[in-house]
């Protein structure tokens, strides 16, 4: 399959063929080293007109170091191959040379489109029957195999004519077309847009055009056309193999394309320290955003506090004294009235209870809005009435336990644990329908933890955050508010049948 003749050897002819194995090592290794590279780019988003060709060069590199290793075996193997063995290596050395040669025209056609259409925009046709390309060359190969087998070539004859015409029908073409193509990326939006040397893309276009004279016009026999250098006329003319020059032109591709591999690696790298600026940016401005809305969310409760504190002491202040002066008018009123006068008596009875309810009923709204004893006392004397109220009010067993209290907690800690076991006692009261209610709290190491839990139906807390209405949730929704502006973190452990457990954990610091 592979030819020299000795004639008109001179010393370096002599020390190349004498280490020619170590040449096709060579010439397989700089395209394997290439296509693994390029394959390792492959899966990388990229802007680069390279990137969409990439895995057919990849396929190009990797499949032709797989013929020139087969080459390389052969020669190793030598005499002691018998001739159906060497044929049956031929055919798969032929196999993977058509292969390979294929991928590189696919590779330079995509190339081509995808650079001329993004420098010359619409001007150039849709890339539909380009597809048609690759194949029709591959096509063309086959008619010329056929003949050449039709014309009575057979065995290792027909091989080495098979292993011509696919140099000049596929690897001169696809060559050429990948020389073509990266000559028309140096002018091309992309290098310009990722600063990529020129350098880089002439070396290519010229090592491809190169190999594509030595490794697609150097062939082992004439084949089909009456003019074609062969190999042992190369050696001959030049005292060396060809082969030396073909892993030099390999070398030379493997070395400019990966200098080209870097853009991807540079656009990469400015990719990535654009997405990591805008990340942080985005970070900041929600960071100002969160500590915004928690300013605002402050401000909103204490406004909420102080304006409850407002209505509180307005409601004390004069309706519950207009309400307290009206009733001791009544009975004043009743006191007075002859006993003839029974039925009025009746009625002012009446409408003395009526405002006693009422003056009652404002006083649990009082309570509600901002009971005295927080103020006054703290938070679990405040919270200890508050559970006993609501207990002896709703039937249910309602106990408190506190410990480690000997302290009062900061007015807006004291007000916001307040207000979240307000909330559950309340949804405990209405919504549970519960037996049995716990309230705990403990003061340790230097954090308040708090226990509500109850024997209750319990709920789906999916369902109730998801739900289309908007009032449901609202309550817990500011229990979690209160809590987390103290820093501190609430869990709900519920679900329907099995009673609701609210934990929360509030540090001192």
């Amino acid at each position: 399959m592979i030819y020299y003749t000795p004639a008109g050897m001179d010393v370096i002819t002599s020390f190349l063929k004498t280490n020619i194995v170590f040449v096709f090592f060579v010439y397989g290794l700089a395209y394997f080293s290439v296509g693994m590279a390029i394959a390792l780019e492959t899966g990388r988003q990229s802007r680069l007109n390279l990137a969409a060709g990439l895995p057919f060069l990849a396929a190009y590199a990797l499949l032709h170091s797989v013929v020139e290793w087969t080459d390389m075996f052969v020669l190793i193997g030598g005499s002691t191959l018998r001739p159906p063995e060497a044929l049956e290596i031929g055919v798969v050395r032929l196999v993977f040379l058509v292969s390979s040669t294929a991928s590189l025209i696919i590779f330079g056609v995509r190339l081509l489109h995808s650079t001329w259409h993004s420098t010359w925009h619409s001007t150039w046709p849709k890339q539909g029957w380009l597809i048609a390309i690759p194949p029709a060359f591959v096509i063309l190969w086959l008619l010329a195999a056929s003949l050449r087998w039709l014309s009575g070539a057979e065995g290792h004859d027909w091989m080495a004519n098979a292993d011509a015409l696919a140099r000049y029908v596929l690897y001169f073409p696809g060559c050429m077309l990948a020389a073509i193509a990266m000559v028309l990326q140096r002018s091309s939006s992309d290098s310009k847009r990722t600063q990529f040397t020129n350098l880089a893309y002439g070396g290519a276009a010229a090592a491809f055009a190169f190999n594509g004279i030595v490794a697609g016009l150097v062939v082992p026999s004439p084949a089909i056309l009456p003019v074609s250098i062969t190999y042992e006329a190369f050696t001959a003319a030049v005292g060396f193999p060809v082969q030396v020059l073909r892993s030099v032109a390999a070398v030379a591709v493997a070395f400019f394309l990966v200098q080209i591999l870097r853009a991807f690696d540079r656009e990469y790298r400015q990719e990535l320290e654009k997405l990591t600026s805008e990340r942080t940016r985005l970070y900041e401005e929600l960071q100002r955003k969160e500590e915004l809305r928690t300013q605002l969310l402050e401000k909103v409760i204490s406004a909420q506090e102080e304006e409850r504190r407002r209505i509180a002491r307005e409601l004390h202040d004069e309706a519950s004294q207009a309400l307290t002066a009206l009733i001791i008018s009544l009975e004043s009123a009743e006191e007075t009235l002859p006993s003839a006068l029974k039925e009025m008596k009746e009625r002012l009875s009446t409408i003395k209870g009526l405002t006693l309810q009422t003056l009652e009923e404002i006083r649990k709204i009082i309570v509600d809005l901002r009971p005295t004893l927080l103020d006054d006392l703290g938070l679990v004397p405040a919270l200890r009435w508050y559970t006993k109220n609501h207990s002896d009010r709703s039937g249910i067993d309602l106990s408190f336990v506190a410990n480690g209290f000997e302290e009062r907690l900061p007015a807006q800690t004291e007000t916001a644990l307040f207000r979240v076991v307000q909330e559950a006692i309340t949804n405990i009261t209405k919504h549970s329908r519960a037996s049995h209610g716990n309230i705990r709290l403990d003061l340790r190491n230097s954090h308040v933890y708090v226990i509500v839990e109850d024997d209750g139906d319990g709920f789906d807390a999916s369902k109730i955050f998801v739900s289309h209405d908007k009032g449901r949730g609202l309550g817990l929704l500011g229990m979690q508010e209160r809590v987390s502006l103290l820093g501190g973190t609430l869990v709900l452990q519920t679900q329907p049948g099995k009673g609701t457990r609210i934990a929360v954990d509030v540090p001192m610091n």
